[in-house]
């Protein structure tokens, strides 16, 4: 597979590309997050990832939960007409996807009061039976036991339309392992390694990791710290010595850049701690959503991110098309 990434950013004239851990990527991904659950949505989601495709960005990123689940059935629509009208094959590209927050769902009619009750409702009535769980009084949103992810992940996979995702994260894991507290959630999150390395032996899974807003950011006193050599000596335990969590992703940009400052993964940045661990990383809100604009031009935050040797990706989200060029130019 890497060899026809390779290739596929060669012959895109892509200058800017990462090879790790049996993956080349363009040093700009593709994400799917904001937006609204719309059919105007829909189109520009569709259209801008065929467009980004088409100028040499190989990786697409997503979630169940983005838009009641309509984001991945998007990236599946825009995969199908790629693969269609094109020379453009499935293993010249990186499909990754996240699971952990019950995802709401536009199909349900259940829509329309707030995101997290929709939340709750969804795992209530869909996901809870499911399970065989009952969901009486159920409060969490976010969960990382590993019956929960293995319907995330094979719903994901169906909303796709893939035999096999790239990298799957655990969303914001952070979040249960608040709820759950550290004892259990280690158990939990060892049981959920154990089915994902089952999934990479079975041929629909890549590689995995974390995909978090703030628990690599947090001090160590913190209920929601993570701390990156316990979760690797959890992966060692469910898939020995070659386990496959490989990948991050969290929040660093030009204005936010606590992933590198903060010294607090036993004495190391985040960033650093994962380099010395061989690990994949990807940041989110790569141009913070906008919001330092008057400080910073787009090429400079986007510069800031694909100079730095320690990230092999920044995802930029892009749902309009007419934007897909300007925020690829750098890496082309």
């Amino acid at each position: 597979m890497t060899r026809k990434q390779q290739q596929f950013l060669a012959q895109k004239g892509v200058s800017k590309a990462s090879i790790t851990n049996g993956l080349a990527l363009s040093n700009i991904g593709l994400g799917t997050y904001l937006g609204d659950a719309t059919e105007e949505h829909d189109t520009g989601f569709i259209q801008a990832i065929q467009k980004s495709v088409a100028l040499g960005c190989n990786l697409i990123d997503t979630a169940i939960n983005y838009r009641g689940q309509r984001s991945e059935l998007n990236v599946s629509k825009a995969l199908q007409q790629i693969f269609a009208n094109s020379d453009i094959s499935r293993d010249e590209l990186v499909i990754a996807t996240k699971g952990g927050f019950t995802p709401s769902d536009w199909r349900s009619g259940r829509i329309g009061r707030d995101a997290r009750q929709d939340m709750k409702d969804f795992y209530q009535y869909s996901v809870a039976p499911i399970l065989g769980k009952g969901a009486a009084g159920n409060e969490r949103i976010n969960f990382i036991e590993a019956d929960f992810i293995e319907w995330a992940f094979n719903q994901s996979l169906h909303n796709l339309s893939l035999a096999k995702i790239d990298i799957y994260y655990l969303h914001n894991p952070e979040m249960s392992l608040e709820t759950l507290g550290e004892d259990t959630f280690y158990t939990e999150l060892e049981n959920t390694f154990y089915f994902l390395e089952s999934q990479v032996k079975a041929g629909k899974l890549g590689i995995y990791g974390f995909a978090t807003w703030s628990g690599f950011l947090a001090d160590e006193s913190e209920a929601n710290y993570l701390n990156l050599e316990k979760i690797l000596e959890t992966a060692k335990r469910a898939g020995g010595d070659n386990h496959s969590f490989k990948v991050i992703q969290l929040p660093y940009n030009q204005a936010r850049t606590e992933a590198s400052d903060k010294l607090n993964q036993n004495g190391h940045s985040i960033l650093n701690a994962a380099k010395a661990n061989n690990l994949t990383m990807f940041t989110n809100v790569s141009l913070n959503q906008g919001k330092d604009f008057d400080r910073f031009t787009p090429e400079s935050m986007i510069n800031f991110l694909i100079e730095d040797e320690r990230i092999d990706c920044a995802l930029i989200g892009m749902k309009d098309p007419n934007k897909v060029e300007r925020n690829l130019k750098q890496i082309l």
